[in-house]
């Protein structure tokens, strides 16, 4: 989804006629319906990890959220999970205040690309206690995974998540 971003964000020129939002969650909406119902099914909203960093700091998570309101609106089967990428930065309330008008289904669990390397623990706190001051219950997660990341960095990533699942 790192291009539908970027057109959202405005830093790609809009190439789609009509409304952006209608067809990008109308589209994410008719790939988790091609998954069959006995498999959870859940879409990762990214901004892309180039050098483990957004392509673009978005100024909030709003455009994430929007997204997976419509996608939530749209699925025509239970979204087991949604998954939201952070960028590594933010960690004041103001980035987090959109998620408290997140809407999705029932069944569907948030996840939140908190856990990240730069920081390393205390960043990662930080980003979650922000995080909470708009929703109270998300998973933690990385960002964009650990395939790209140094070998040598993952330990660490690794510790944090088992840390974290410790405490809750």
């Amino acid at each position: 989804m790192v291009t539908e971003f970027a057109l959202l964000e405005g830093v790609v020129e809009n190439h789609i006629d009509g409304g952006l939002l209608k067809y990008f969650t109308s589209h994410v909406a008719s790939l988790v319906d091609l998954v069959p119902e006995d498999v959870e099914a859940g879409p990762h909203l990214c901004y892309g990890d180039p050098g483990h960093k957004h392509f673009c700091e978005p100024a909030d998570i709003g455009h994430l959220v929007t997204v997976s309101n419509g996608v939530s609106v749209k699925a025509g089967r239970p979204i087991a999970w949604i998954h939201m990428s952070v960028p590594r930065d933010p960690g004041d309330a103001a980035y987090y205040a959109p998620l408290t008008g997140l809407t999705l289904q029932d069944t569907t669990e948030l996840y939140l690309g908190l856990v990240h390397h730069t920081g390393a623990q205390a960043g990662t706190e930080k980003r979650i206690a922000a995080a909470q001051s708009a929703r109270d219950h998300f998973g933690i997660a990385t960002e964009c995974g650990l395939a790209r990341r140094d070998r040598d960095t993952t330990s660490g990533i690794n510790a944090q998540h088992a840390y974290l699942s410790d405490t809750a």
